[in-house]
């Protein structure tokens, strides 16, 4: 019932309608054509301070250090973000284990665009490339808080330029 799944048109609509069972989501909202341009849709269609978690879907995976969980995290960002002390928060750029250290970091570190959680700003709009909003969001978010929070115990497993579709479709600098 809190799922929102954001597309960029009715023929990909059509298509997560398909794919995914209709109790895992509440609505498909359809957006608009490219990266950021949807980011900033996203943004726009919140309410102004709604705390959200954004998953791109390729995102196969958030992998944590055994004594944490996915919703552990999500749950303890919620309630940091609810304090105003932070405004975005995040996790490591891949799921190397090895990498993973038993606690998180509150200066200007990069939130990886495939799964973050936010207060929602609508005039913290992404203005730069459609490849690194990213990086564009995570400065931001650290001008306006003075930090961002990411989680070292944890970090990601996507399917990155791996299929069809998104930033590895063909044609799309055009």
């Amino acid at each position: 019932s809190k799922i929102s799944i954001f597309v960029s048109d009715s023929d990909q609509a059509k298509l997560y309608k398909s794919w995914v069972e209709p109790h895992l989501y509440c609505q498909i909202v359809v957006g608009v054509l490219g990266l950021k341009e949807q980011r900033n849709f996203i943004s726009d269609w919140l309410s102004e301070d709604e705390i959200y978690v954004s998953m791109d879907d390729d995102l196969c995976d958030v992998k944590c250090m055994p004594e944490h969980s996915f919703m552990g995290l999500i749950k303890d960002a919620i309630s940091k973000i609810r304090t105003g002390e932070y405004g975005l928060a995040g996790c490591l750029s891949n799921s190397d284990g090895r990498r993973f250290k038993n606690d998180y970091t509150h200066h200007l570190s990069h939130i990886v665009g495939c799964f973050w959680i936010a207060r929602n700003h609508k005039n913290l709009q992404i203005e730069g490339y459609q490849e690194k909003e990213d990086y564009e969001r995570t400065i931001k978010y650290f001008i306006r808080y003075g930090r961002v929070l990411r989680y070292r115990w944890a970090g990601v497993y996507t399917k990155y330029v791996q299929d069809v579709g998104g930033i590895a479709l063909e044609g799309r600098k055009q």
